[in-house]
């Protein structure tokens, strides 16, 4: 549970890196940013699964089926390119700080359909998912001051 947890964690910080870092050309088109995204992870992940494959931890399946083919084209296409194409496309739109405080909002989502299937939640849990709520309301609740402040010193 500790290693998934961890790999959450760095997870989430690698979004919040990568989206501070292409802050600064957010004036490039959301299309043009996701290519070059894919093209340097491609450059980065063949290496490291080279090495991994040499050392035997990873492998292509002996034989290859049809609904394989279909589950890799659906992760490539629709769990990278699409989902980094729409993330570039939010970042332009909303800023990072709203996108990263949306995307902290994922679990509570999965957190409610859960609790809809009936399922019982630890008291951490409940903690966590309303500190992620209270974050989001107290970030709204700051904009909109801060919008109050420049109207009317406008």
């Amino acid at each position: 549970e500790l290693l998934g947890n961890a790999l959450v964690f760095f997870g989430s910080i690698a979004w919040l890196t990568y989206s501070l870092a292409v802050a600064p050309i957010a004036h490039w088109s959301s299309a043009r940013v996701s290519a070059l995204t894919c093209a340097f992870g491609m450059m980065a992940a063949v290496p490291i699964w080279l090495v991994f494959g040499a050392l035997g931890w990873t492998r292509f399946p002996a034989s290859i089926e049809a609904r394989m083919l279909g589950d890799l084209l659906f992760l490539a296409l629709g769990g990278a390119l699409l989902a980094i194409l729409l993330w570039n496309t939010g970042l332009r739109r909303i800023g990072v700080l709203n996108a990263v405080l949306l995307g902290n909002f994922t679990p509570v989502v999965a957190f409610a359909a859960l609790a809809l299937w009936g399922v019982e939640f630890h008291a951490a849990e409940l903690l966590g998912a309303g500190l992620v709520v209270s974050a989001l309301i107290a970030h709204n609740l700051h904009q909109r001051r801060e919008a109050s402040r420049s109207a009317r010193a406008a």
